[in-house]
């Protein structure tokens, strides 16, 4: 996963690469938000997800990050919590778990998901 950075340090763009950096892919916009809304994108060119930071695999074949759907990365405050089922397509596709940032653990060797509100 690479998050970068535009020339104000504003990040532009989250995109993932499986041969070592060698191909960058852009992630996949999931089709709707955790409320079965779609995303109000004011350019479907520009629109991507975006992801905070480095994501987190907690637990073998699922991936959780913190990011939001648009033209520009919000603050952390504005973001909601995403998952992607690795095992399915290698981490491009992610869907909306919950609104808002939340925190996260696995427990029970991975058969119970625990999330708490970060905001």
């Amino acid at each position: 996963m690479n998050v970068n950075r535009d020339a104000h340090g504003d990040v532009d763009l989250t995109r993932i690469t499986h041969n070592d950096g060698g191909s960058w892919k852009q992630l996949i916009v999931p089709n709707n938000d955790s409320h079965g809304q779609p995303y109000a994108c004011q350019s479907a060119v520009r629109a991507s997800l975006r992801i905070q930071r480095d994501p987190v695999q907690s637990l073998r074949g699922l991936i959780i990050a913190i990011g939001n759907v648009g033209e520009k990365l919000t603050l952390y405050v504005e973001s909601d919590t995403f998952l992607s089922c690795d095992a399915a397509d290698a981490g491009f596709a992610w869907e909306e778990v919950h609104k808002d940032a939340h925190l996260w653990e696995f427990g029970d060797s991975g058969l119970m998901l625990v999330m708490a509100n970060d905001e």
